[in-house]
This record gives structure tokens, sequence and C-alpha cells, in this order.
């Protein structure tokens, strides 16, 4: 048994071992040639000025003003919202139904958004805000915001490991309260039923790590500004090796595991001790199944599988740490907690979770799918949103970087039939252009919009949906754009694939960190 293995909960050993094995043997090649990058977790945000400022003041992130767009149009309406623009459709109701934001020609909306960096990864942020009363939001929610509901994504943010984790949390909640955010509040691996009990939850108990203390992995929970679900995380010991070898093995990128430390800029300095942290270090998204969505990311897009994951997870502290916040809302409500999507993986519940990582050039999409026993093998506990809109308030979205070599269009009809081939018919672009069904043919060149003008020009993207519902995305920064970006990420001193410039491994490095890993079999 691997350190890492013996490291994770101690409840289901035996399925554990056996779903590492066996995604050990299925994920061994990948099936695309094109080693993709994220190039943003994006977040549709309820006061997109108040979000800027949460990223920027208190986790030190760069505002790259060149970047702020506004944009509407019929391309992007369709872009954007086509699959829920034809439910309406077959519904025979208005779009705003299904919570589509008018942002056509004609239409009364607009998209308003930002870019922020930070070391290894950028987030969007963007609302849907009125053309007519600037300031006036489209604003649709669903009250369950519950990490358990399908496809309720997360954010994770990776805390420098010289840190103590519990005084990192303390201070972003003492920050964030200073600056209004009265909403942004971790929640306690410990058991308490109301607000007064979890301020009361002494410091030392505020995070959840996992493993000895010198080789642990301590992670915590808590809302964003919006009510986005962000994960924080602090990576030691065995864990943060096991993971840099799959960096390395990648080629991937995080100030995390360069040779020299990586010098605070003036952001994260301004920020305080709230800004000391090294970027993304993933992406999660809630799936219906883990095997299922992890062949998606690795045998469709290219993802790598390591060693870190596994079934039969629960606990009081897990159970706390994920739904302390919607368990309080739940009896605030007088409610039960499956009407808030909340699962049972308590101790005495007879419910678990289970995750996989998925690596790409710069941080993991983690898989995450709930049981209703003990094992993968039981039935799935799989609460749903009832709409599937972009532009539902705290929405995530998962944004791949293609190469400039690569030509989109292709890449983007070989990404349905390839999914298709392999079991997810579901995996279907939304086009450019009006179309009777989801994912119809239509000629190539509408399978992407591209930016001929404004703040984005030379930005082309396009929009599907994933195996599991969730929001995804590609783009191709070209021309003004891709200047920007690159500009964008020196400004920071960011760590990037994209650019020759922002590779570190391109001037060595992770040469001597990568060295103590035995080198690749041909």
């Amino acid at each position: 048994m691997s350190p890492i293995i013996s490291c994770l909960p101690q409840t289901n050993m035996e399925g554990l071992i056996h779903i590492s094995i066996l995604l050990s043997v299925a994920y061994s090649t990948c099936g695309s040639n094109v080693s993709l990058s994220i190039a943003f977790t994006s977040v549709t945000t309820d006061n997109l000025t108040n979000s800027i400022r949460f990223y920027t003041e208190i986790l030190g992130g760069m505002l790259a003003p060149e970047f702020m767009f506004r944009y509407s149009g019929n391309q992007h309406h369709n872009m954007m919202f086509q699959k829920e623009i034809l439910q309406a459709r077959q519904s025979k109701v208005a779009p705003a139904v299904f919570g589509v934001p008018d942002i056509s020609d004609n239409g009364t909306y607009e998209v308003v958004g930002a870019f922020v960096f930070f070391d290894n990864a950028v987030i969007q942020l963007l609302q849907f805000e009125s053309k007519r009363y600037p300031g006036a939001i489209f604003n649709v929610t669903d009250r369950r915001s519950s990490p358990a509901v399908v496809p309720n994504d997360h954010m994770c943010i990776l805390v420098k490991p010289s840190l103590n984790l519990n005084t990192y949390v303390h201070a972003l909640e003492t920050r964030a309260r200073q600056l209004g955010f009265n909403s942004v509040k971790a929640n306690r691996p410990v058991t308490v039923h109301s607000e007064a009990e979890r301020q009361n939850v002494p410091v030392q108990n505020y995070t959840l790590p996992i493993g000895a203390a010198d080789t642990h992995w301590q992670w915590a929970y808590l809302k964003g500004p919006s009510g986005e679900q962000i994960e924080l995380n602090k990576l030691v010991g065995d864990y943060a090796l096991e993971i840099g070898k799959e960096y390395c093995k990648r080629k991937a990128v995080s100030t995390l595991f360069l040779d020299k430390p990586h010098p605070d800029n003036e952001w994260k300095v301004h920020a305080g001790l709230t800004g000391q942290t090294y970027g993304l270090f993933q992406h999660g998204t809630r799936a219906r199944s883990m095997l299922g969505s992890t062949e998606f990311y690795t045998e469709i897009l290219g993802g790598s599988v390591g060693n870190i994951g596994g079934v039969g997870w629960n606990g009081d502290e897990n159970q706390n740490m994920l739904f302390q916040k919607e368990m309080l809302q739940a009896e605030g409500l007088h409610v039960d907690y499956q009407s808030l999507g909340i699962a049972n993986v308590t101790s005495s519940g007879n419910m678990s979770f289970a995750i996989r990582w998925s690596y790409f050039n710069n941080y993991v999409v983690e898989t995450v799918e709930y049981d209703t026993g003990r094992n993968y093998s039981y039935p799935k506990f799989n609460p749903t949103f009832n709409l599937s809109t972009p532009a539902l308030i705290n929405n995530m979205r998962i944004t791949f970087l293609l190469p400039e070599s690569v030509d989109m269009n292709s890449y983007l009809r070989d990404v349905e039939q390839r999914s298709a081939a392999r079991g997810f018919p579901q995996v279907k672009g939304n086009r450019a252009v009006d179309v009777d069904t989801l994912g119809q043919q239509v000629p190539l060149e509408d399978y992407s919009v591209i930016f001929n003008e404004g703040a984005l020009q030379g930005l082309r993207y396009s929009y599907l949906k994933g195996p599991s519902g969730e929001q995804v995305s590609f783009v191709q920064f070209t021309g003004p754009s891709s200047e920007k970006l690159k500009n964008a990420l020196l400004r920071y001193n960011a760590v990037s694939t994209a650019f020759p410039e922002t590779n570190p491994w391109n001037r060595g490095g992770y040469d001597e960190y990568c060295s103590q890993f035995p080198p690749l079999e041909e």
C-alpha cells in the first residue's frame, strides 16, 4: 500500500485500493493529443464590484483592467444559452423561465465581467446586467447551495505550506467581515447548531487535516461573496510529494514546486496574510458518476490520473466541513436535510462520497460523487439543480485553453464525436447560430464565436455541457487578446504553459525538484 493510500480515510480501504488500481489501468493513455491547461474558472456573481474586491483585496489576485469586458449579440446568446433556449422552445415558455437573460442583438441584457490573475490561474467574474438600468442584474438562484447537488462546482485555493491554515481561515473571515463580506463564513469540522456556536469554535479547530501532522492534506470549506463554493488546501509531506510527482510527469506548472521560493508580488503584499497563496489547486465538479466523469476528463480531454483518490469517505468531521452552512439553514427553515441536497455522510449515516483527480497543465479537475452506501457499488445520491443555465448566481464553469496551433472548431467537433463514441452522447456543444436540436451539425465556423473588437478582441470561445451537465467551455487567445494575456501573466509573475516567457520549464525552474523522482519509462 502506498503512503498516500494509507493516509486516506480508513473507511472501506478495500474499495479505496480497488478503485485506484481500476483507474490506473483504465486511464493509462489519453484519447486527446492536445495537452490542455485550464484557462480560467468562471464565477457568475450577483455583484461584480464586490467580487473583484474579494478576490483582489482579500485573496491577493490582480485585476487586469485591460480585460474588463461587456458584450451582447445573437451569437453570444446562442453560444451561452442554446441548450436552455431549446428547452424553453420545447416547453413553449419564455427562455427566462429556464434562467436565460436575453443578451441577443435586441435583448435587454449584456454580459459584463473581469479577469483576476493568480499564481497559476485566472478567475473570470461575470454578471448579466440590464442594458437599460446599469447595476440591475439578471438574478436567478437556487436555494440549494449544497456541494452535493449536481452539478455544483467548487474551486480550491492553495495556501502556502508555511502557514497555519487555522490561522489563515480566521484571518480570512476577519478580513472579509472588515470589508463588509458578512456572508463569507467557513464551515467548522465540529458539530454546531447555531451561528453563535460556530463563532465560538476555537481557532485550532477551524480546519480538517487528513494524515499525520508532518505529511498531511489540510482543508476547509467556505462560501464566497456570491455563494460560490471555495475550498482551501494546504499540502505538505507525502501528499505534496505525490502531487508534485504528477506535476513533474506532466510538466505542469505550480509555484508550490518551483526550485526557488516564489517571491510575493505587490498584490499579495497588499492583501496581507490572506494573500499568501499559490494560486488554484483544483476545480471540483460534482459528478453523477465519478468513473464516467474521470473518463471524460482523461480519455476525451487528455487529463492525467494520479494516485490520490478513493471511495467510502465519511465521518462526522467531513459532514460538518462539507455541509455545515446548509445544515444550519435546514434547521432554521425546519426542513429535512435532503430537501436542500445535503448528503448524510456522518459516521452513523448511510452515505459516503468518492473523489478522483485528473491533472491538467496547471491545476486539477476533481470529480466528486456521493453514494447511498459506503462504496461506489451503491446507487448514487444525485439531487440536481432545477436550472442548467450559466446565468445561475454562483454558477462555476471550467474553461480549457487551446493552443493557437489547434483548429478550435475541428477540435470541438472531435470532442463531441469522441464523447459519443465512448458513451457520452449528452456531451454536445452550443452553436453560434440558431438550431432545431442541441448539437445539430452546422458549418464548422459556427462551433465557436470570436470577438472581433473590444476588450476581448481575438478571443475565441465555445460552450458545452459536460457528462454531468456541468458547464465546460474552451477558449483560444489570438491576436490582441493573446498579447494582453501574456503581459498580464508577466505582470503578476504568474506561471503558465501558454507562453515560453511564462513557463518555468523553459528555464529549468523545476529541474532540482523533479530530479528526486525516477524518470518516466519510455
